[in-house]
C-alpha cells in the first residue's frame, strides 16, 4: 500500500472512507513508512492483521 499522498488528499480521505479506529492506526503508522512487521508489533497483532487492515484501506480508497 502506498500511502505517500499529500495531507489534504489525507485527511480527505479519513472523512470520507469511514476507516475504523485500527484502519486509521495502521495507516497513520504507514504514513510514517513503518513497515508491516513494526506495526505489527507496535499494535500487537500479526503481520496478517496488518495485512488485512490495509487491504480494507485500499479497497476503501479505491471505491472513492
Amino acid at each position: 500500500m502506498k500511502c505517500d499522498f499529500p495531507r489534504s488528499e489525507y485527511e480527505h480521505y479519513v472523512s470520507e472512507c469511514g476507516f475504523t479506529d485500527e484502519e486509521l492506526q495502521v495507516l497513520n503508522l504507514r504514513r510514517r513508512g513503518w513497515y508491516l512487521v513494526d506495526i505489527a508489533a507496535e499494535l500487537n497483532v500479526s503481520v496478517r492483521t496488518v495485512k488485512r487492515r490495509s487491504a480494507f484501506i485500499t479497497n476503501k480508497i479505491k471505491r472513492l
